[in-house]
């Protein structure tokens, strides 16, 4: 018998199967290999995208309460960073030339209340950090103003004062008239200004005034009674002082004018 004078090469090999017939009668080749699995890629690293967060308030603040107490929420929205949300800084100024300053800082909460005081125009920013360490930007500002109650109009002829903090509107109180010529007149600066009033069935119209010129008639009829509705805006270019006067038209058969505040933006 010979005998190997060397190691013989091992060498990987591949097997092959005699073809076979199934139940189809249609032929197939197996082919068999020894060769290992290839590795399990590793899972590639989360991309360091700053979270980003939106936030929500409302453009004026009795839109949605009867108080100058609002709320003030936010929320982190696509992508979401896969480690979470660690915590966030909102912010809050008064005015658009007011200064920052922190409202929350490392909070968890997605809501806050916001008190501020009547007149105010409040802008609120937030940011969020992610578990990991990255920090996003600042939201775009959102501006919330909070109307004058209707105690701040200059001249009140003929309006009387109604008292019921239990009711739904601002802050509790009303200006209401019922005699054709009955006068309100409020002078503030801004650049934007809304009249506020309760409106129903037998509310009636007025005639609205901007810097002593008739502007438009106004009608605060409604089929069903409703607090603090805006039933009159007007804008300008800059932040300037301007005087609106509301006169009552005492329409027929529903003589009622009900005014609650007004709004003057800056």
């Amino acid at each position: 018998m010979p005998r190997l004078t060397q190691a013989q090469p091992i060498h990987e090999v591949d097997t092959l199967v005699e073809p076979t017939v199934t139940t189809g009668g249609v032929p197939w080749n197996e082919w068999h290999s020894h060769s290992a699995p290839a590795p399990t890629p590793e899972p590639e690293p989360e991309p360091l995208v700053p979270p980003k967060v939106s936030l929500t308030a409302p453009s004026v603040s009795t839109h949605v309460s009867k108080t100058t107490k609002f709320k003030v929420s936010w929320k982190t929205y696509s992508p979401v960073p896969l480690s979470g949300i660690a915590s966030y800084d909102v912010q809050c100024k008064v005015g658009r030339k007011g200064s920052w300053r922190n409202l929350l800082v490392n909070t968890t909460k997605k809501a806050t209340y916001f008190k501020g005081k009547a007149g105010q125009s409040v802008y609120f920013r937030v940011r969020a950090e992610d578990n990991v360490g990255n920090v996003g930007r600042y939201s775009k500002p959102r501006r919330t103003i909070i109307p004058f109650d209707n105690e701040s109009f200059r001249s009140k002829q003929g309006f009387r004062r109604l008292r019921n903090l239990s009711s739904p509107n601002y802050l509790g109180t009303l200006r209401h008239s019922r005699n054709r010529g009955d006068t309100l007149v409020f002078r503030r600066s801004g650049n934007l200004f809304s009249i506020i009033a309760k409106k129903g069935k037998r509310m009636g119209k007025a005639q609205i005034y901007v810097d002593g010129r008739r502007k438009r008639i106004i009608d605060t009829y409604s089929s069903k009674t409703r607090s603090r509705k805006v039933v009159f805006t007007v804008k300008f270019s800059r932040i300037k002082t301007h005087t609106i006067k509301i006169v009552n038209l005492a329409t027929p058969n529903r003589r009622n004018l009900y005014i609650d505040g007004l709004v003057a933006r800056k």
